[in-house]
């Protein structure tokens, strides 16, 4: 590697990624371009990486090892379909069935005993693998790839070889994002992994050129089989975006203390089932169960499934952002869990009273200006709008004094305030086409679908607000009377309004 490019990353590790990122778009795309531009000059001196795209070539032996892994599938099946692969009742499962069950033993996992020992270490010691939740994972899933005599070869054959997410998408189409909130949250995203990247790159090739390291990740990566030709970005993003889709979390089997703590895994055959977009987890046609006392995972039925059906785990709390962010697609159907976020500030010279009033109803963090609100229309539509941590904050910010937060003519300001806002934001997307394309790409669909929900909860917000102001008061709950002009103690000593509401409406 050559000096020039260390000195770079170097660089761009000290003055780019472990500086807070600036909330202007403008800089923080410049931020993500340079950022590009630098992990393009490693790539260009390491070996290619090149995963597997024939997954169907590969399944037979995949179904082999996972026969000879004791993982148990006789009642399902993997099928190609326009999802890629899903799993599939052979049979006539019935109502507290199980699909599949797999064995500890053949459970990718970083509690694994079977992982190498410089990882293990690393594990063990290192600040940044111990805080950041998948990190472990993600390592061990390259490492086993660069074995060639890994255990789980036949697995990571089968994982999809082409990936949509935004760590994959050329700049074009990141700027494509726009203006969902997605365009902003990618790139904090790739800038959060190309830090993780970077700071094991920079320990890799600090052990080849003999240069000093704290002894225990001294010690740890130099036991791997990490190099500073094969640990490449693209493989980095490739173990990411197969671990952020796929990821479990099992009990690990050295707890601490009374308190069960657990590791992020990866579990064969089981993760080829698609997702339910259902809101009621308990209508969910299955649960992934973990058997302590076996051992084992299971995928237990809660709904007759008949054969040729598609075997679904549900999605939970993951919104179409999300979605698309850490799975790599967006749903065709509506989601029950789908969000919108509401990012609101004050300016820089507001009064102290609004920031004090906004931190005692937790709808500010403590030394912030601005926050971001979820917006999740079945909750919101479900309670008064005294509950909603976002209409407070309308109403402390058009507010004068703290006399003013109830008033009718408060109320008023506030209901067109966000009217104004939800009405901005809904005009950004009036250039989206009004139907899915049909020619288009899986991202360009991917994009689309995401940008009409947020259009459609922005439409929602609009014809919430644009209802009459009788009903909006109403809806606020508690209104005071207007304070009369000469009463100015009120505005000497005001004190912050009393309510509770938090940051999100879910």
């Amino acid at each position: 590697m050559k000096d020039e490019t260390i000195q770079e990353v170097s660089q761009l590790f000290q003055k780019v990624l472990t500086v807070v990122p600036s909330e202007n778009p403008k800089e923080l795309y410049a931020d993500h371009v340079k950022i590009r531009q630098v992990l393009e000059k490693i790539s260009a001196e390491q070996d290619k990486f090149v995963p597997n795209k024939d997954r169907a070539s590969k399944l037979p032996a995949f179904l082999e090892w996972a026969k000879n892994n004791n993982i148990k599938f006789d009642n399902s099946e993997i099928k190609e379909s326009d999802k890629g692969f899903s799993l599939i009742a052979k049979e006539d499962i019935p109502e507290k069935g199980n699909a599949v069950e797999v064995p500890r033993s053949a459970i990718l996992t970083s509690d694994s005993s079977k992982i190498n020992k410089g990882l293990r270490e690393l594990f063990l010691n290192d600040q940044l693998v111990q805080s950041v939740e998948n990190c472990s994972l993600v390592l061990l899933l390259a490492h086993e790839y660069l074995d060639p005599k890994s255990h789980w070869t036949p697995y990571l054959d089968i994982l999809p070889g082409e990936l949509l997410s935004p760590l994959t998408m050329t700049n074009e189409q990141l700027l494509s994002l726009k203006p969902s909130n997605a365009f902003i949250l990618a790139m904090q995203f790739f800038r959060c992994i190309a830090r993780h990247y970077v700071y094991f790159f920079l320990m890799t090739h600090a052990r080849e050129s003999a240069r000093l390291l704290p002894k225990l990740s001294s010690d740890a990566i130099k036991k791997t089989l990490f190099t500073s030709k094969n640990f490449s970005f693209d493989l980095y993003v490739w173990c990411t975006a197969i671990v952020t889709s796929r990821v479990n979390r099992i009990p690990n089997l050295v707890q601490i203390g009374n308190q069960t703590t657990t590791s992020p895994s990866l579990i064969p055959i089981m993760d080829f089932a698609n997702f339910e977009f259902i809101g009621d987890a308990a209508a969910a046609q299955s649960e992934v169960f973990y058997s302590i006392p076996h051992k084992k995972v299971q995928l237990l039925l809660h709904r007759n499934v008949k054969a040729g059906t598609e075997i679904l785990i549900p999605i939970g709390n993951k919104s179409n952002r999300d979605c698309f962010l850490y799975s790599g697609f967006v749903p065709l159907e509506d989601s029950p869990v789908d969000i919108y976020e509401l990012r609101l500030g004050f300016p820089q010279k507001t009064e102290q009273w609004k920031l004090t009033a906004a931190q005692r109803m937790g709808v500010l963090n403590s030394k912030e200006m601005a926050a971001t609100f979820v917006i999740h229309l079945s909750t919101f539509y479900s309670h008064q709008l005294e509950f909603s941590a976002f209409w407070n904050f309308a109403k402390l910010f058009v507010a004068k004094t703290a006399n003013d937060f109830n008033t009718e003519a408060n109320i008023k300001q506030a209901r067109e305030y966000l009217l104004k806002r939800f009405t901005l934001y809904l005009e950004g997307y009036k250039t989206l086409p009004k139907s899915e394309p049909k020619d288009a790409s899986s991202l360009e669909k991917y994009i689309w679908r995401l940008k009409r929900s947020e259009q459609k909860n922005l439409e929602a917000m609009v014809a919430y607000f644009e209802k009459s102001v009788e009903e909006i008061i109403k809806s606020n709950g508690t209104t005071f009377p207007e304070i009369q002009e000469n009463s100015t103690s009120a505005q000497e000593t005001p004190t912050a309004p009393t309510a509770t509401p938090t940051t999100s409406d879910t």
